[in-house]
């Protein structure tokens, strides 16, 4: 909201079933059909990647925006072109939280959950 108080400014049509993640560009969100970043001042789409399973939502970590692949993946996609520029698979992912330097991941093992952190959300290298 800007301007005159309470007046949209712009607005998208589509399925949103969770929190939306905002940079100092755009906005992005995931719908499970779709991950979809819209300009952040006029709301024009900027880019769609279609048929994705992600349902959680997006995290932004500089130009990296953080996705569920599904349930059993990890994704870095370059939030400036919705390029995938990496990919974690699992048995399952409970969730990602981002913080401190690092991106910590709970998973799935067959030993029961463990929990990995990375340090690099751009190339996905892990923390030992």
């Amino acid at each position: 909201l800007n301007g005159e108080p309470g007046k949209i400014e712009w607005q998208s049509e589509g399925r949103y079933f969770n929190s939306p993640a905002i940079d100092d560009k755009r906005v992005y969100t995931a719908d499970g059909q779709g991950i979809m970043a819209h300009d952040r001042k006029n709301g024009k789409k900027q880019w769609c990647i279609e048929n994705d399973e992600t349902w959680t939502p997006p995290i932004c970590v500089g130009e990296t925006l953080l996705v569920d692949g599904g349930g059993t993946a990890l994704r870095a996609i370059d939030s400036g072109t919705g390029d995938e520029l990496w990919q974690v698979n699992e048995n399952s992912f409970y969730g990602n939280a981002v913080g401190y330097g690092g991106i910590y991941s709970l998973i799935d093992s067959p030993e029961g959950p463990v929990l990995h952190s990375y340090s690099d959300a751009a190339s996905g290298s892990r923390q030992e």
